[in-house]
C-alpha cells in the first residue's frame, strides 16, 4: 500500500484522477482543496503534481503542474499517453526539466518554454493548443 501525508494525516495514496477531481481546483472555492500530492498512476514509479495558476497571455489560468515525474519504463510512451489523456481538460506545465532529450520531446509535442525563473526550464501546454504527435 502506498502512503501519503495529506493535511497532516497519513492516508493511502490517491490516484491522479482522484486528486484532479477535487472540486476546489477549477473554481478556487475550496481554500482547503488539495494543492499538491504524490499520486498513483499506472506506469509511473513516482508522480508529484500540483494544481496551480499560470500566467498565460496576461491571464492567470488553472494548470496541472507535473512537478516530479519518474516512469517505470522510460522510452515506452508512458508520459506521452498521460499528456494526451490530460491535455483535453487541463492546461499542463512540466516543471524543472533536466534532460535535453526530454526538452526536445516536449517542444516537439507543442509545449512552450516558459520565461526563465532561475534554475531548470519549465514547459507549458494550453488545453487550447494542439498536441502534436
Amino acid at each position: 500500500m502506498l502512503i501519503a501525508q495529506i493535511r497532516g494525516r497519513c492516508t493511502e495514496m490517491m490516484t491522479l484522477d482522484e486528486f484532479l477531481a477535487d472540486p476546489g481546483f477549477l473554481s478556487n472555492l475550496d481554500p482547503l482543496g488539495l494543492g499538491n500530492a504524490w499520486v498513483k498512476e499506472p506506469g509511473f514509479k513516482g508522480l508529484y503534481v500540483r494544481k496551480t495558476k499560470r500566467l498565460w497571455h496576461k491571464k492567470l489560468v488553472p494548470c496541472v503542474d507535473l512537478a516530479n515525474v519518474t516512469v517505470s519504463k522510460p522510452g515506452k510512451g508512458t508520459f506521452t499517453r498521460l499528456v494526451a489523456r490530460l491535455h483535453a481538460r487541463y492546461n499542463l506545465c512540466v516543471e524543472c526539466v533536466t534532460s535535453e532529450q526530454f526538452e526536445r520531446g516536449l517542444t516537439r509535442r507543442g509545449f512552450v518554454k516558459l520565461p526563465d525563473q532561475g534554475g531548470f526550464p519549465s514547459y507549458f501546454l494550453s488545453k487550447r493548443m494542439k498536441l502534436r504527435e
